[in-house]
This record gives structure tokens, C-alpha cells and sequence, in this order.
């Protein structure tokens, strides 16, 4: 059973304040919610409390946010601000993952092309 004194941060409390009692869903995503501020308070010990952990953290990516900066830093995020630092995460990740790719896309040309002019030296036919 979870313990609502518990919470740690005003975010959560906001999350909380809007949240029905009587919604088996809202009340499940608050409970997760406490669970995910918990571990960041105190990192979890152990492979499967950081599976939970990551799972939590992958299912609420904008509220990790959240929590995260006001545990760690102390700075309270808003919902439109901490959702607009996570799409600008996910635009770097995006444009890093693009560049990676274009990078061996291009050691690839390149080991195409010596081997084509292997292939050449040796007699082949192009």
C-alpha cells in the first residue's frame, strides 16, 4: 500500500491533486508515479528494481524529468517546460542517431570502393 506522505516533490503533489480516487487507472499512475520519485530519491539496489526503474523512467519520461530536477537541483519544472526539454532530448538523440547512421553509410562506400578497386588491380572485370 502506498504511502501518499511520502511524496517528495510539488510535482507529484499537482499530479495528485488532479487525480480521482475513484479512477483505478489515475490511481495506478499516481502509485507508479510515487514509486518512480521514490527511486530517485534512492536509487534502486539490484537488477530488478533498476529494470522497474527503467521501465518507470521509459513510461514517464516527462515526469522523470520533473522529478529529477527538483530532487536533484531543486528547481520545480512545469508541464509545457519539462515537455519541451524532453523533445528537445529526443531531437538530439534523433539527429545523433541520423549522423551515426550517415557516418557508416559512409565507411561503408568507402570499404565498397576499395574493395572494388581490389577487385580491378587483380583482373577482374568492373
Amino acid at each position: 500500500m502506498p504511502c501518499y506522505s511520502d511524496i517528495r516533490t510539488r510535482a507529484l503533489r499537482e499530479i495528485l491533486a488532479e487525480s480521482s480516487f475513484s479512477d483505478p487507472a489515475a490511481r495506478e499512475r499516481v502509485e507508479n508515479l510515487l514509486r518512480l520519485e521514490g527511486m530517485l530519491h534512492t536509487p534502486p539496489w539490484g537488477m530488478a528494481a533498476n529494470m522497474s526503474c527503467r521501465e518507470l523512467r521509459s513510461s514517464y519520461p516527462v515526469e522523470t524529468l520533473r522529478f529529477a530536477s527538483e530532487l536533484n537541483d531543486g528547481v520545480y519544472l512545469g508541464v509545457a517546460e519539462a515537455e519541451a526539454r524532453h523533445e528537445a532530448v529526443l531531437a538530439a538523440e534523433d539527429t545523433e542517431a541520423r549522423l551515426a547512421a550517415l557516418g557508416l553509410e559512409r565507411k561503408m562506400a568507402e570499404a565498397d570502393a576499395a574493395a572494388r578497386s581490389a577487385w580491378l588491380a587483380a583482373g577482374g572485370l568492373p
